[in-house]
């Protein structure tokens, strides 16, 4: 098959130029890598639902007067459920993000209730939305560690898998298909 390949970025749609500037931030393989933990955690049935129910966004609009910078961002339904940013705060370059998660669920597969949860796991940030608990990671030590030892993967599938029932995510024509190959393990 032959596909025209494009002289410069200007040619490519904006998802792809998008892709290709995140293409060449050092934290790339970082974002990759937990792309690929969240959705094959979070999302039922990830490469048959792709696009449609489930997108993933690269580089998407942030707030200018943030100093964290969205890299990636994945959408069911009408609700952004992961995402990871750049935080340039500080004058050093971290990487943090949040997932977004069924918050009865977590009550029940910690036993406890947020504001427990919220004291056993000081260097995360529990933000309550109701029926929905973000929770938010940084790439300190204590709290990669205390993220990877906290129960979320299932209380997020199931936020996800009911976003998904109401029908196609509100992000899908920002889809990203370059960013979101990395989502898969082949």
């Amino acid at each position: 098959m032959n596909t025209r390949v494009p002289q410069s970025t200007a040619d490519l749609p904006l998802r792809e130029t998008k892709y290709r500037e995140l293409e060449r931030y050092p934290e790339f393989g970082s974002v990759t890598a937990w792309l690929r933990d969240v959705v094959s955690s979070i999302v039922p049935n990830a490469r048959m639902s792709e696009c449609e129910y489930w997108s993933v966004v690269c580089l998407p609009p942030g707030d200018p007067a943030d100093p964290r910078e969205p890299l990636v961002s994945v959408h069911a339904g009408d609700m952004a459920v992961a995402g990871v940013f750049l935080d340039l705060s500080e004058g050093r370059r971290s990487l943090a993000g949040y997932v977004r998660v069924s918050g009865t669920e977590l009550e029940q597969a910690m036993g406890s209730t947020r504001e427990q949860f919220a004291a056993a796991f000081p260097a995360l940030t529990f933000v309550d939305e109701g029926s929905i608990v973000s929770v938010v990671w940084s790439d300190e030590a204590a709290a990669k560690a205390q993220f990877d030892a906290l129960p979320w993967r299932e209380p997020g599938r199931s936020l996800v898998a009911e976003l998904m029932r109401g029908g196609r995510n509100s992000w899908a024509d920002e889809h990203c298909r370059q960013i979101a190959r990395f989502a898969f393990d082949d």
